[in-house]
């Protein structure tokens, strides 16, 4: 089996990414249960890492239904997030 990059990478370097800013710029003095933000974020792009290489042992054969698969996760994943903490609540 090959190991693809696939959308779920780029969830995965963004949170990443997150979890970096947070850790240089937190003050870790005056944290508090914010301190916790960067753990949380790297604990995610672990679990989306995990979940792409299952979807990847299931789906390895066809490249596109792989994409189509992972984007539409992402996109529902999104979506959800939206829907329940996002702009319908203001």
């Amino acid at each position: 089996m090959k190991y693809r990059l696939t959308p779920l990478h780029a969830v995965a370097a963004y949170l990443v990414y997150w979890a970096v800013y947070y850790f240089i710029v937190l003050d870790w003095k005056t944290a508090e249960l914010g301190g916790l933000t960067p753990f949380i974020l790297i604990g995610f792009a672990i679990v989306t890492l995990l979940v792409d290489l299952v979807i990847q042992r299931i789906w390895y054969k066809d490249k596109r239904l792989l994409y189509w698969i992972e984007s539409l996760l992402i996109f529902l994943i999104v979506y959800w997030y939206i829907y329940n903490f996002g702009f319908t609540n203001v």
